[in-house]
């Protein structure tokens, strides 16, 4: 069978114990290729899966089956640094049973042991939002046993048996269970189905089943109370003979090709549309680029491209919205896309420690959002590294990088650089050349100037904005936006502007909307969801025509000519107040972050204030630089540029924001062998 990821959401779960574990922070790798099953047509009755290391996606958190006894899950955290949660499970195997596959259910993690078929799962405890995740209890998926797969739902369960029978219990609102009505069910009901099964898959209220004659039948899914449709197995119609379901809405037939097919509301007695074959690939497991050809991966860098032959001799394929991932019959696991595994960390340093960004020289500007960072070099090139979306792919579609200062490859000389936290641009001869989490760099035309809008990096015409601009599961396209009312400055939500020598801000969440079912139709609105606020200060903030403006996530900050510089808090925020911040004299240059100040004086010194989160006491935390003439801050680092031109970094360096190497993929327009995700595959195939 050639199973996809599963995306389920709760199980029914019976607590026996506890189970202990190890959990630490990783590199950032990512198994995104599926678990390694058996090809076979459906008119013979399913086996356990066969042995060797399997890569499964479950919920959002990728989770892979690396030996016979051993579970590891990755998460990513909230400045996208991948986390590793290892799961021994030697413990609760027999001398002859192995983990053969396993699945997620929000804050369940069930995996199945073959032969004897039980499922064991855990119950899984997120320290923090995005973080990793403890393995607190071990319990049984009862009352499974003998099983040979299972499917997860919200808060329903499904499982397969050797003779065939498929038996649901648990949440029955969306006749998920399949037995005619909605009534939940604490003990397994048998659904009334046309034939024995040999394959399952569930969303989240929904199932699927595969018989031995190769039909396909479903149920679930049925929202609307007082309709009776999708509460009992219907036959989808349009397929022949199918091989094996690919989601609980797509299948791979004998021949070789795709079908999918859609839930029915609105034609009596149907719960289902006919399945449609998808030019052999399965549109609802890629992202648009990559399909299977047999055994031969084939891959569009645009959607009219012609399709160019990328590995031969695949015997698995899965996708998710970053990455492509293909498993070859020797074992090893390739993908392409971003966000990749990382080939070596990023060393640790000192975090208020100030050390210099290698190879960089006559650096004249930086520009840093998140963990991303830019440089504008005397020469007119831009180099960039760190985390983020700001990376662009080198020449000839090379992989971008994370720890490692990369050279953009533009046109000609820049002569300005803009990171915002989606995407970057560089200005040359006057057009802005903008590249996203693609990698591909736009041309969008003419610009005055680079600025930021609604967290883009965009050109400004004088007249309008021109963004790159995407959604989920489209490509970036320029958009154009409009420019903010005259007078306002924006940095992330918050809008300001002086009025009658006073500064004024407000609280404005926009939200983009574009018709991206047109691509000819390039303009976007961009509009508040709801009424702006307005924001009160601490204590009343004065500016004049030739002050200097900066906005941060605790307040607003005033630069004079003079060299005064002076902030004013948000009312309730006291990040500042907790600094022990005043106003400082002597400033010639300065940075404010969200909750960060960075200063350098007339005689070069640095000062720099952080605190990290407004929940935390912040502090003084001077680099020791004292030769500076300017300060750039990122979401949590500083840079200083020094008199002689190079670049110094302080801060964390866990996604490689102070360039100090630990090279990682982040995107690659062809395969790269993931040797991160093979560990296992000798001892796999030694059994």
């Amino acid at each position: 069978m050639n199973r996809a990821w599963r995306f389920a959401f709760l199980v029914v779960f019976a607590p026996m114990g506890c189970h202990q574990v190890t959990s630490q922070a990783a590199e950032p790798h990512l198994p995104v290729a599926p678990e390694a099953e058996k090809q076979q047509p459906a008119t013979s009755t399913k086996e356990a899966r066969p042995e060797g290391p399997r890569y499964q996606t479950v919920l959002a958190h990728p989770c892979a089956i690396m030996n016979r006894d051993e579970i590891k899950c990755f998460a990513t955290d909230g400045s996208d640094r991948i986390l590793e949660t290892s799961l021994s499970v030697a413990d609760v195997l027999d001398s002859e049973e192995r983990v053969v596959h396993i699945d997620d259910a929000e804050d369940r993690l069930c995996a199945l042991l073959a032969p004897s078929g039980r499922v064991v799962c855990w119950q899984t405890v997120e320290q923090n939002l995005w973080a990793e995740r403890e393995f607190s209890e071990r319990g049984s998926l009862a009352p499974v046993s003998g099983a040979t797969d299972f499917a997860l739902m919200n808060r329903a369960s499904c499982a397969l048996d050797q003779a065939g029978t498929v038996a649901c219990w648990g949440n029955n609102d969306s006749g998920q269970l399949g037995d005619g009505t909605r009534k939940s069910r604490g003990e397994p009901v048998a659904v009334e189905l046309a034939g024995p099964a040999v394959d399952i898959e569930a969303s989240m209220s929904s199932v699927c089943a595969v018989l031995e004659s190769g039909v396909v039948q479903c149920w679930g899914g049925n929202e609307t109370e007082g309709t009776p449709r999708r509460l009992k197995p219907e036959t989808i119609r349009g397929l022949t003979p199918v091989r094996s379901l690919g989601t609980a809405r797509s299948a791979q037939l004998e021949d070789g090709q795709w079908a999918v097919w859609h839930e029915l509301d609105h034609v009596p007695e149907r719960g289902f549309t006919t399945a449609e074959l998808v030019s052999g690939h399965d549109t609802v497991l890629r992202r648009g680029d990559c399909w299977l050809d047999g055994t031969t991966l084939l891959c569009t860098t645009e959607p009219d491209d012609t399709p160019a032959v990328h590995l031969d001799r695949v015997s698995e394929l899965d996708v998710d919205y970053h990455r492509t991932c293909a498993r070859r019959d020797d074992g090893s696991v390739w993908c392409r896309g971003s966000r990749l595994p990382a080939s070596t960390q990023p060393p640790q340093v000192a975090r208020y420690e100030p050390t210099r960004v290698p190879t960089l020289t006559n650096v004249e500007h930086v520009s840093a959002a998140d963990d991303g960072v830019c440089a504008l070099h005397d020469g007119g090139t831009v180099s960039c590294w760190g985390g983020g979306d700001h990376l662009p792919h080198g020449p000839s579609g090379s992989p971008r990088f994370l720890g490692t200062p990369q050279r953009v490859p533009l046109p000609g000389p820049a002569d300005q650089v803009l990171v915002s936290r989606n995407d970057s641009c560089a200005r040359v001869a006057g057009n802005a050349f903008c590249w996203s989490e693609s990698g591909q760099v736009h041309d969008l035309g003419a610009a005055v100037e680079l600025v930021t809008r609604v967290d883009h990096a965009c050109a400004d015409t004088g007249t309008e904005l021109r963004c790159l601009h995407a959604t989920y599961g489209r490509a970036e396209l320029p958009r154009v936006f409009p420019r903010l009312p005259a007078g306002v400055m924006a940095a992330g939500y918050h809008h300001c502007s002086v009025r009658r020598g006073r500064v004024r801000c407000e609280l404005v969440d926009e939200r983009v909307d574009c018709a991206h079912n047109d691509p000819s139709e390039t303009a976007c609105t961009v509009a508040p969801e709801g009424e702006p606020s307005a924001f009160k200060f601490a204590m009343p903030l004065r500016a004049a025509a030739r002050d200097e403006l900066f906005i941060g996530g605790a307040g607003v900050c005033v630069l004079s000519p003079g060299g005064l510089f002076d902030c004013a808090e948000f009312v309730n925020w006291r990040v500042l107040t907790d600094f022990g911040f005043g106003p400082q004299h002597d400033v010639v240059r300065a940075a404010v972050s969200y909750d960060s100040v960075g200063l350098v004086t007339r005689t070069g010194t640095v000062h720099y204030w952080t605190g990290e989160s407004r929940r935390r006491v912040g502090e003084r935390r001077d680099p020791g630089i004292e030769d500076a003439v300017s300060v750039f801050l990122g979401h949590r680092n500083g840079y200083a540029i020094r008199r002689d031109g190079t670049l110094w970094a302080w801060g964390p360096n866990d996604r490689g924001q102070r360039g100090l190497g630990g090279a990682s993929w982040r995107a690659s327009s062809t395969p790269v062998r993931m040797s991160v995700l093979e560990g296992g595959a000798s001892t796999a195939q030694k059994e």
